[in-house]
């Protein structure tokens, strides 16, 4: 075998150099052991005690104030945040006491969504009557007929509705009487193509009574009255023939009367059977929670409560203020529920600053508050004589959601710094968040409109107000010079710090922010007529998404508001808003037409895009109405 070769100057040893150097080293730490030791090792170790004690006497200080620390701050990290999570300084809102049955959804709740539910919507842990319909045994949701059309929504006296699959039209006009007994009215039409019956039948349970079921033949109309004494049908019912026409009468009274006090003209009566529809639509699309599954950043929590909000039959809006738009075709009419749906949303706000308002799979998970739009609807509600003494009661919540929204949207840049967390929706429909270095003008828009609004709401209310949205909007004003591009005469977003064009250029025209004698308002009415995306229909978002209604509803509203001031653009606001306030309510009068529904977008053609049932389009009662 052939032996392992030690080069010179190498590092290794061999073994027998390695032991002689051990054994050497060993015999002389042997004699260094055996000396004696100074006593003045002694010495020094004495004198050094006062100085060790002094050090573990600091240390010792300075732990206990660390500890202090880490407790103190172990507690603001892992126990006060999850406590304020679930502390919600307003929850609950204005109590009521109303005892009357009305129509509301219940979506979260079954597995199949009733026909009609009746409860008593301040009271909703009471029993409710719930009207369900089967086809050949199979019960069938409302969301799954192919159209549903409603009519006279006098939603607490009595209402119709329209319900058509396949080859069925089913009419159902309900009464409800002052005992809290309900009455239908039932017609149904058609029969299958190869004639033979669908098995057909209604089924009205609830309030501890038996339930009853009735069938519904072709082409055949019946009356039934529930709780009764018997389970049979009336073929006739003089009472409740009279209570539909005195329901009807009024709800046309009603609607008359406010028509007449809007200052309008004459219309044709097909509109005026549209933007009854779309009233009766919002009217019936009530949807009311008793409890809520709620996500937030540190835990997942059911809370009690009586929640109500607007939302269509298939509910599946993504964030809550998606439902302001149609809180604005409500509030025309109606006073509670609009606050009812309000106080909800604004309930929703807890100590850590975040709110309930986006929706996933039917939980409501807590985001940090951001809610511009919301004082659009204020805004709105501040001129409408049915809501005089309904602020008094939300000041308070407005300041809160005003204050964390304006500090949310604002970076270390300030003004020049704005962005959308992506949890709310602006004026151009939902907003994803900002991407990095970018600055959106839109946003500021908005809360310099916020500023502004909640000026008047403590005007209005006579609290005293705060001098901060004051200076807030001065500031706004004095900002949006940042956001504006002299060479091209335009406003838009800022891109790491440069001016860049966007459809928020119009935004100040569309919330008309702008005096109707600026120097600066000819020039925006000249930007937006040659923008390719301005449409007969007005401004589209691209030509994949359309002409929203919800985004034109404001720039209807701006133009019919420069046309009725003196100034340099009075014509131009009064032609434009003519124009286009024809067109989108004949592309929503058409579609309703075709399809028995209404939608929240259409083409340049005026066809519709999106999904059917989109209550942004029940806006035409209020384009049509103002």
């Amino acid at each position: 075998m052939a032996k392992k070769v030690i080069e010179p100057g190498s590092s290794q040893q061999s073994v027998t150099e390695k032991t002689t150097a051990d054994t050497s080293d060993l015999k002389k730490s042997t004699n260094e052991e055996k000396k004696p030791l100074k006593t003045e090792s002694k010495d020094i170790s004495s004198l050094s005690m006062p100085k060790v004690l002094t050090a573990v006497l600091t240390i010792g200080f300075f732990l206990s104030i660390a500890g202090s620390y880490g407790y103190q701050s172990y507690i603001d990290i892992y126990v006060k945040p999850p406590q304020e999570e679930k502390t919600f300084p307003f929850l609950g809102g204005v109590e009521t006491n109303d005892t009357r049955l009305r129509n509301v959804y219940r979506h979260w709740l079954y597995a199949v969504n009733p026909i009609l539910h009746f409860l008593e919507v301040d009271k909703p842990w009471n029993t409710a009557f719930i009207v369900e319909m089967s086809i050949n045994d199979e019960f069938i949701a409302i969301q799954d007929f192919d159209t549903r059309e409603y009519d006279s929504p006098d939603v607490y006296n009595g209402g119709k509705m329209t319900l058509r699959k396949d080859y069925l039209t089913i009419t159902i006009f309900h009464i409800i009487y002052p005992n809290a007994t309900i009455g239908l009215f039932v017609n149904t039409q058609g029969r299958s193509p190869n004639n033979t019956e669908s098995n057909v039948k209604l089924k009205i349970s609830g309030r501890g009574v038996k339930w009853i079921e009735i069938p519904l033949l072709p082409d055949s109309s019946i009356y039934q009255t529930f709780p009764n004494t018997t389970e049979l049908p009336y073929k006739s019912h003089f009472e409740m023939e009279k209570a539909i026409g005195e329901v009807t009468e009024n709800w046309k009274n009603k609607f008359d009367k406010w028509f007449t006090s809007t200052g309008q003209q004459q219309i044709p009566k097909a509109y005026l059977e549209l933007i009854n529809s779309a009233y009766s639509f919002i009217a019936n699309s009530l949807n009311n929670v008793p409890y809520v599954a709620l996500v937030g950043k540190y835990d997942t929590w059911i809370e009690e409560l009586n929640y109500n909000f607007i939302a269509r039959s298939s509910a599946n809006y993504s964030t809550l203020d998606e439902q302001f738009f149609p809180i604005l075709t409500l509030s025309r009419l109606e006073s509670e529920d609009t606050m009812r749906v309000l106080n909800s949303w604004m309930s929703l706000v807890n100590k850590l600053g975040y709110m309930g308002n986006r929706l996933y799979q039917g939980k409501i998970h807590l985001t940090p508050i951001q809610g511009p739009l919301l004082f659009q609807v204020i805004k709105d509600l501040l001129t409408n004589p049915l809501f005089e003494n309904k602020f008094q009661g939300i000041v308070e919540k407005l300041e809160y959601i005003a204050e964390y929204t304006w500090k949310n949207s604002i970076g270390k840049g300030g003004l020049t710094d704005l962005k959308w967390l992506g949890d709310c929706r602006g004026i151009f429909q939902y907003m994803p968040p900002s991407q990095n270095n970018n600055s959106s003008f839109e946003l500021l828009c908005l809360l310099g409109d916020m500023s502004s609004v909640m000026q008047k709401v403590y005007k209005k209310t006579g609290a005293p107000q705060n001098s901060k949205w004051v200076q807030r909007s001065i500031d706004v004003e004095n900002a949006m010079k940042k956001y504006w591009n002299e060479e091209t005469k335009q406003y838009g977003d800022l891109v790491n710090g440069k001016w860049h064009y966007s459809i928020s250029s119009h935004v100040p025209l569309i919330l008309a922010s702008v005096k109707q004698d600026a120097e600066i308002l000819p020039q925006l009415f000249k930007n937006l007529q040659q923008d390719t995306n301005f449409t007969t229909l007005g401004i589209q978002l691209s030509e994949e998404e359309g002409a929203a209604v919800s985004t034109n509803y404001f720039l209807l509203k701006s133009l019919k508001h420069y046309s009725e001031l003196s100034g340099p653009s009075q014509e131009t606001a009064h032609q434009m808003y003519s124009v286009l306030k024809n067109n989108m309510a004949a592309a929503i009068a058409r579609a309703n037409r075709i399809e028995k529904s209404f939608y929240g977008s259409y083409d340049r053609t005026m066809r519709p895009i999106g999904l059917k049932d989109n209550l942004d389009g029940t806006l035409v009662f209020a384009i049509m109405s103002s």
